[in-house]
């Protein structure tokens, strides 16, 4: 009786998926604990701020030489050992780690023994893509400190808040409805016919907020600009997420939806997340996230939460500049970041000379783990040419690569696969995810 109820019952179905949810998912303890935990420290002092840091540091330093290999051999190597920290300045004693470091010697650095491990595939945004392990309560905890950034632009938000999501999910259709998460639109094929099915579909649910690719957001902007295509429902703030967002990007989607952008710097590591406030738009770093240290322009992070795999002084290869170590107007003792170069924004033009997103070809799976390094190459409209350096000994599934990327790719591309000895760092020495050497300003 109750299961016939709750199919023929679509508000009774949507409570019955919240409860399933919240019962089958063990770990949303620690989402709650991670808000509280926030809340609790958001206005804490200076000081305050940095003895709960240190302590944090303290714990995961001797956690990892008591339980990870990789890094009690590093350390001992380099003259360092947890007795030598005594205050938080004395991170500087401890070594760097590198995504080549970890990825060559993951098991090493990884303490296999804790439960619930989940294996962890990152983009290889910067042509070094790597695997690491975390805990299933991983993703709990970052929740949390993703819903406290969007919190500051829509203060009723709670876990189950239900959005519209404009961010490359699977679906089969242009728009779907899902009861967890809200209204999914594609990002696949944003042109016009499907853009007048998003504006349909968001006029009919009318969610709250917007998630999105900061890429398939503008791509849907620029496609109703050009067609005088209007939304009369507001969104109270867009969301956006796993790429940088660029001011003309930014620029044109607040004209379009004339709203609050909520944006932040993170990345699957989970080394280092900063993000806006609601009264300055410079990226404030949490400092209950882990250490973030900024090293001739490069971020440097350390993570308090990732006890399977720790991530200690990493160097992510992005770059930022520094600016105040307080945020003046929210009154959070936040470090303030004036910019953050990071993962460079880059598109590929297709055959159509429409602009596609490198994030919708940059697949967490293991396509590219007998790869060294690698890197598209874009001169001509509508062919991509994939770059790659073989592991050594390896030999590389050439068929597999190629029928993973065509997927993303279709026919609209033509994809060339070139095995290549080097691939040049910037002068910054970091390793672009796309060397497009087309005008780009001819296509937007």
């Amino acid at each position: 009786m109750l299961k016939q109820i709750i199919k023929n019952n679509k508000l009774v179905r949507t409570m019955y998926s919240k409860i399933q949810y919240r019962l089958r998912n063990k770990d949303y303890k620690y989402y709650l604990e991670t808000r509280q935990l926030i809340k609790d420290t958001e206005y804490l002092s200076k000081d305050e701020l940095e003895k709960f840091q240190f302590n944090k540091l303290q714990n995961i330093v001797n956690y990892a030489w008591e339980n990870i290999d990789g890094y009690k051999e590093l350390w001992e190597k380099n003259d360092f050992e947890p007795s030598k920290l005594n205050t938080l300045e004395d991170i500087r004693f401890i070594p760097f780690i590198s995504k080549e470091i970890l990825r060559d010697n993951i098991v090493k650095f990884t303490n296999k023994n804790l439960q619930n491990l989940q294996y962890v595939t990152t983009g290889g945004s910067t042509g070094i893509p790597f695997g690491f392990y975390e805990q299933s309560h991983n993703k709990m905890i970052e929740w949390a400190f993703i819903i406290d950034m969007w919190s500051r632009f829509y203060p009723q938000i709670k876990f189950d808040t239900k959005r519209v999501t404009l961010r490359g999910n699977k679906i089969k259709s242009t728009c779907e409805h899902d009861p967890i998460i809200g209204l999914v639109l594609s990002s696949y094929e944003i042109n016009l016919k499907n853009v007048k099915e998003y504006i349909k579909q968001i006029e009919k649910y009318k969610y709250a907020i917007f998630h999105v690719y900061p890429s398939a957001v503008y791509l849907m902007a620029k496609v109703m600009k050009d067609n005088n295509l209007k939304l009369k429902h507001k969104f109270e703030a867009i969301m956006f997420g796993s790429e940088p967002l660029y001011d003309f990007q930014k620029e044109l989607i607040k004209e379009v939806f004339d709203t609050k952008l909520c944006y932040w710097y993170g990345h699957t590591e989970k080394a280092i997340l900063a993000g806006n406030c609601e009264k300055d738009d410079r990226f404030h770093i949490y400092p209950q996230y882990g250490i973030t240290e900024v090293i001739n322009g490069e971020l440097i992070g350390t993570s308090f939460w990732n006890y399977a795999t720790p991530f200690i002084r990493y160097k992510t290869m992005d770059f930022a500049e520094v600016g105040d170590e307080r945020c003046e107007k929210c009154g959070r003792n936040y470090q303030l970041l004036d910019s953050i170069d990071g993962r460079l924004q880059e598109f590929i033009v297709s055959k159509s000379k429409n602009l596609v997103s490198m994030t919708a070809i940059n697949m967490h799976d293991d396509i590219f783990d007998e790869l060294e390094q690698f890197r598209f190459y874009q001169d001509t409209v509508g062919k991509v040419i994939f770059n790659y350096i073989p592991k050594q000994n390896t030999k590389v599934n050439t068929d597999k690569i190629y029928k993973g990327l065509k997927e993303k790719l279709t026919d609209e591309f033509e994809l060339e696969l070139k095995e290549v000895t080097s691939i040049e760092k910037t002068n910054a020495g970091k390793l672009r995810f796309l060397d497009q050497k087309l005008n780009m300003k001819e296509f937007i």
